[in-house]
């Protein structure tokens, strides 16, 4: 079992690149439940905008996302 070395992202931003699917999309979500506000990157600006719309409804803040 995998442990975190870090619990608390509260007032962090996490800059993701290739989160649009696949790891990146993963890592945006596992860095959303630790608290920190993400900037999501990638190359497909449809699949961006479905993972953003699904950590806003979840996380109840806006997600930036920008395509490469």
């Amino acid at each position: 079992m995998y442990t975190c070395k870090f619990s608390n992202l509260d007032n962090k931003v996490a800059f993701i690149t290739g989160s649009s699917d696949g790891i990146g999309a993963a890592t945006a979500l596992f860095f959303s439940s630790l608290g920190a506000k993400v900037a999501i990157v990638g190359s497909d600006q449809s699949k961006l905008d479905k993972v953003a719309a699904e950590y806003e409804a979840k996380y109840s803040y806006d997600v930036k996302h920008f395509q490469t």
